[in-house]
């Protein structure tokens, strides 16, 4: 039994990716409602942030090979923006009731949080290409092909933006706050899943 509770009570680390996600989605629900129509869905503001950072980095990160860093800094800048307007407009980044959403999942967050990595393909790719990314804030090139292990090449970065950006937030690089994340990609698609509910009932 204690074996169990031990896996879940890992200690206070197991904040640091609960508060880095969280601070990460608003920040993408900052940047999906600035940049996006009126008429979106509210839920979706994180998931439309998380595509537009994610071509961002990879448009102008690769053609024009700038520092993701810099980009990181500019996007903060449009993800503060993103929520001030939304604030003064009084036109919200979630949809309403979201905190209670939160409460009652964080008992799966705090499970999430005491996570290490271990499954699925993580570390043949997402782990290295993120480290990578937090190392040198730039894409495997000619002058650094590769960081520790082999990454894939052929595999998208999507994810690892996050793991990046989250690691820039908390100042070092966690590397089981993709669980987390998965978490609040999940609880985003949950609302959709009760709107389109509604709308058939």
């Amino acid at each position: 039994m204690y074996g169990h509770v031990d896996l879940i009570f890992v200690g206070p680390k197991q904040f640091l990716p609960i508060v880095t996600a969280s601070i990460l989605w608003l920040g993408l629900a900052g940047i999906g409602g600035l940049l996006t129509a009126r008429d979106r869905l509210v839920e979706a503001n994180a998931i439309y942030g998380w595509a537009i950072i994610s071509g961002v980095f990879t448009t102008i990160g690769v053609v024009l090979n700038q520092s993701l860093f810099a980009l990181s800094c500019i996007l903060a800048a449009l993800s503060l923006f993103g929520i001030y307007r939304s604030i003064r407009v009084g036109q919200p980044l979630f949809i309403k009731g979201m905190w209670r959403v939160f409460v009652m999942a964080f008992p799966l967050l705090w499970i999430a949080g005491a996570m290490e990595p271990s499954q699925w393909d993580e570390f043949s790719h997402w782990l290295p290409a993120s480290k990578y990314l937090a190392e040198f804030h730039d894409f495997p090139n000619k002058v650094r092909p590769f960081f520790g292990p082999h990454m894939l090449p052929a595999y998208p970065y999507g994810w690892p933006y996050l793991m990046y950006l989250s690691s820039m937030i908390a100042g070092q690089f966690i590397d089981n706050v993709s669980s987390t994340l998965n978490v609040f990609l999940l609880l985003s698609f949950s609302a959709f899943a009760l709107r389109a509910a509604y709308q058939i009932i």
